[in-house]
């Protein structure tokens, strides 16, 4: 099943993009401040983004993980799970609204953009520099391998001991974290 949906590895850099320019966009024109008018209440502006991005990104994602499932089921002899596309979607949703949160943390383009895409990847690279064994204790901690286990659907002797549900959950943590720092930082700005 991971094979099928192996674009979603690069289809989270484009999800990370968008909940990074969702708001940093804003910050670099100085709307922000016409937004901040108009609501002045931050965290709802916040919320209201969130609520968009979260939205679109689950949307597109469904759309591009069914049809990238049905292109390749021709060629790969997998069974369907619902569980495993749909969750796919849920995860690159996720990823926008991690990437929100750091972009409203972090609030310039391209730094928010190399923070989330660090978040994504760099664990990832460090962990395959560590011994087998201890790297995979360690990778179901790690925000990319933890939300991804929800496209397992076969367990395997080498795969990352964090089941696919705990480790969307994990991973649905670690962007509430963000989004609620990124509402610490913007109430204090």
């Amino acid at each position: 099943m991971e094979v099928l949906l192996s674009g979603v590895y690069f289809g989270q850099l484009a999800a990370a993009w968008f909940g990074v320019t969702a708001i940093s966009a804003e910050f670099a024109t100085g709307m922000i401040a016409t937004t901040f008018i108009a609501t002045p209440d931050r965290t709802r502006v916040l919320l209201a983004k969130a609520a968009t991005v979260g939205a679109l990104t689950l949307a597109a994602s469904l759309v591009a993980t069914v049809a990238a499932f049905a292109a390749a089921r021709p060629f790969v002899e997998a069974p369907i799970s619902v569980r495993a596309i749909a969750g796919s979607a849920v995860y690159l949703a996720l990823v926008a609204l991690l990437s929100l949160g750091i972009g409203t943390l972090v609030r310039g383009t391209n730094a928010a953009l190399s923070v989330a895409t660090g978040v994504l990847y760099l664990p990832a690279i460090a962990i395959s520099l560590l011994p087998p064994e201890l790297g995979l204790s360690v990778a179901r901690f790690c925000p990319m391998f933890a939300g991804l286990a929800i496209q397992r659907t076969v367990e395997q002797p080498d795969s990352i001991p964090i089941a696919p549900g705990a480790g969307l959950a994990l991973f649905a943590t670690y962007t509430v974290v963000a989004l609620a720092g990124g509402a610490c930082v913007l109430n204090r700005s």
